[in-house]
């Protein structure tokens, strides 16, 4: 995992772009937002994908797979199906409880093998599972303050995976950096 840092880079990248987006632009038409939001999730999902793929040696590789394929499958039905505007909130709940829980369980098995941070990861997909759920229990709720929770939300889970993908390029350059000093040393 730690030499495609990038692929977890361009994911929170993603994520903070839509989230920024969603803040400045609260009343954007429905369509649009459906449209941006299908298109974020079926690239973080293919990313997300990419990602599990690539680093099956990886415990946690499966957790990464079941949540991009969560993203692709979500993207591919709100581009599908983007004028259905009474789904789209129990749509949106589904994809950020499935996220949000899937994100939970992956945290807390990362807790257990040392992992650091995990408290900041575990407040997030609480968070998501609460934002998650109020769409779905309460889809008539207005547009503008989902939009307005949804992309804070998208720009703080968009800011942890950025941070998240350069501590694993530093450790990565750390790991080489010790890889080459044992090779000078004949070890």
């Amino acid at each position: 995992m730690f030499k495609n840092w990038w692929l977890l880079a361009v994911k929170g990248a993603l994520l903070l772009i839509m989230g920024v987006y969603i803040l400045f632009n609260a009343e954007v038409a429905l369509a649009a937002l459906v449209f941006y939001l299908g298109l974020l999730a079926l690239l973080a999902g293919v990313a997300e994908v990419a990602l599990a793929v690539l680093n099956r040696d990886n415990p946690q590789w499966t957790g990464y797979l079941l949540e991009g394929l969560l993203d692709v499958g979500i993207g591919v039905l709100l581009l599908a199906k983007p004028g259905v505007v009474e789904l789209v909130p129990i749509m949106l709940g589904i994809w950020i409880v499935g996220s949000g829980v899937l994100l939970m369980v992956r945290t807390l098995r990362t807790r257990h093998e040392g992992g650091a941070y995990w408290s900041n990861w575990i407040v997030l997909s609480v968070l998501l599972v609460l934002l998650g759920l109020w769409l779905i229990f309460d889809p008539t709720g207005t547009l503008v303050s989902v939009t307005w929770l949804l992309g804070i939300v998208m720009f703080a889970f968009g800011l942890l995976v950025v941070i998240f993908a350069f501590r694993l390029r530093g450790t990565n350059k750390a790991i080489h950096k010790a890889a080459a000093e044992l090779d000078q040393r004949g070890l």
